[in-house]
């Protein structure tokens, strides 16, 4: 079966949502139009027909490996999912691998073990969770991702965020606030591939704001505090930046 991809700039739960829905399709063909209902449907349209059109899960399970539960964007994407999923009358059995590659590995093969009919991954890495979705792929339980795309093994269906254009998008929202010139810092995220991603986006797009200088960069590594204690002696060295 060929894979799908869905890329957009897009809210979090209408991620989740929009997997619920590419789970209940095992026709390639179908699912460009499925997605974009779901999408309009996740952010405020009326989406109430998708169980009365297309028929409910029933007591089908659907097993979900997310990289962390105490990141803000993954539980709007199980906020999503379980919406969409109660209405489609889908189990789902979560997971969260605390960022640790082998534990979600691990998990992976509990919900295997679990005898799920579909496996939803997040990947830590990209890389690492391979042999998983080789092991789904031999049990012929259907993947599908979400975020990262594996860098092996058949994926059914993959649904992610474009991360450059949100760092375009990020790029172009402090360029406009700054009215095109100014001096601004990075905060980002080594080793993170979003992150990268998204900085990347960021950076290209303020090439064409020549008035507005890049000064300098911290790696806050995710955590707010960090970056704030990081952040604090290079704006009282350099007061006159913007953002």
């Amino acid at each position: 079966m060929q894979s799908v991809t869905l890329l957009a700039v897009a809210w979090p739960p209408a991620l989740g949502v929009a997997l619920v829905h590419i789970l209940r399709f095992r026709t390639a063909l179908c699912m460009a139009p499925l997605l974009l209902a779901a999408a309009v449907g996740a952010c405020g349209g009326d989406d109430s027909g998708w169980g009365r059109r297309f028929g409910g899960g029933g007591r089908k399970s659907i097993g979900v490996s997310l990289p962390s539960r105490a990141m803000p964007f993954y539980q709007e994407i199980e906020a999503g999912m379980r919406d969409a999923a109660r209405r489609a009358r889908y189990e789902l059995v979560v997971t969260d691998a605390n960022l640790d590659v082998a534990t979600q590995r691990t998990l992976i093969e509990g919900l295997l073990q679990q005898r799920v009919d579909a496996v939803v991954i997040a990947p830590t890495d990209t890389l690492a969770v391979v042999p998983a979705v080789a092991r789904a792929n031999a049990a012929r339980v259907p993947v599908f991702s979400v975020n990262l795309r594996p860098s092996g093994g058949q994926v059914i269906s993959h649904v992610q965020s474009d991360h450059v254009g949100m760092g375009r998008v990020a790029a172009e929202y402090l360029a406009a606030f700054l009215d095109g010139r100014g001096e601004v810092m990075v905060v980002s995220r080594s080793g993170v591939p979003w992150h990268v991603e998204r900085e990347q986006g960021f950076r290209t797009a303020m090439r064409a704001h020549p008035r507005i200088r890049i000064v300098d960069s911290v790696d806050g590594d995710g955590d707010r505090a960090r970056a704030l204690a990081l952040l604090e002696p290079l704006l009282r060295a350099r007061r006159e930046t913007d953002g």
